[in-house]
C-alpha cells in the first residue's frame, strides 16, 4: 500500500480534477461497494488516465481513504459539537453518531472496513480508520479518571485502543451478517456500556446497566 501523495496543487484545474476523482469514487462506492470500485472504471468516469489515479493515491485503498476522509471528519465534528460534561454520556453518544452514519451510508462503511482489514499493517490506513476514535476515547477516559469514576489505575491509552477495537469488531460482525444493520446502534451502545462497566466505579456502573 502506498500513501496518497501530499501534493500541493498549483492550478484550479488540478484541484478540480482531484475533486472530480474523489466525487466519482464516492458515487461508485455508494452504488457498488468496495468490489465495484475499479480503478480503470473510475478513471473513465472521472475523465482522467488510470495512471493519474495511481500517481495520486497509490492503490484502490488510497482512493477510498482519501474519498471518505471528509465524511470521517464530518462525523468527528458532529461528535465534538455534542460533547457534554459527562464523559460516560459522551462515549455512548459517540457510538450513536458513528453508527448512525454507518446506517446512512452502509456501502461507505463496508468499504472502509474492508480496506482496514486488507491494510497489511499499514499505519496510515489503520490510523485514519481504526485509530481515529482512540484520542476521543482517551480524552473521555481521562475525564473519568479526573472525576474519580474509574475503579482503579488503568493504562488509558491501551484502554482507549481496546474500546476502538471492540467498536470496529461489531462493524465487522455486521459486514459478515452476524448483526443486522438496524440493530447496529443498539449493539454498539450496549457493547460500550459493558466495556465501561468493567472499569468504572460501582455507582457509575449501576447507572449504566439499569
Amino acid at each position: 500500500f502506498m500513501q496518497s501523495s501530499d501534493r500541493r496543487y498549483e492550478s484550479a484545474r488540478q484541484i478540480e480534477r482531484q475533486a472530480r476523482i474523489l466525487t466519482c469514487a464516492r458515487e461508485m462506492l455508494d452504488e457498488s461497494g468496495y468490489e465495484g470500485l475499479v480503478i480503470r472504471d473510475l478513471a473513465k468516469r472521472a475523465g482522467v488516465a488510470a495512471a493519474t489515479i495511481y500517481n495520486l493515491y497509490g492503490t484502490k485503498d488510497g482512493v477510498i481513504l482519501e474519498s471518505l476522509r471528509d465524511l470521517l471528519d464530518q462525523v468527528g465534528d458532529e461528535i465534538q459539537k455534542r460533547v457534554s460534561e459527562d464523559p460516560v454520556a459522551d462515549l455512548i453518544m459517540s457510538c450513536e453518531v458513528m453508527t448512525g452514519q454507518i446506517q446512512l451510508t452502509p456501502q461507505y462503511a463496508a468499504a472502509m472496513t474492508r480496506a482496514a482489514l486488507m491494510a497489511n499493517n499499514n499505519p496510515a490506513l489503520t490510523q485514519t480508520l481504526i485509530g481515529r476514535d482512540i484520542p476521543f476515547y482517551y480524552e473521555c477516559l481521562s475525564r473519568l479518571q479526573a472525576q474519580k469514576k474509574l475503579k482503579g489505575k488503568f493504562d488509558l491509552e491501551e484502554l482507549a485502543t481496546q474500546f476502538s477495537a471492540h467498536s470496529w469488531g461489531l462493524v465487522i460482525f455486521w459486514m459478515t451478517a452476524h448483526v443486522e444493520l438496524e440493530e447496529l446502534v443498539n449493539q454498539r451502545v450496549w457493547a460500550m456500556k459493558l466495556m465501561l462497566a468493567g472499569v468504572v466505579t460501582e455507582t457509575v456502573r449501576a447507572g449504566l446497566l439499569k
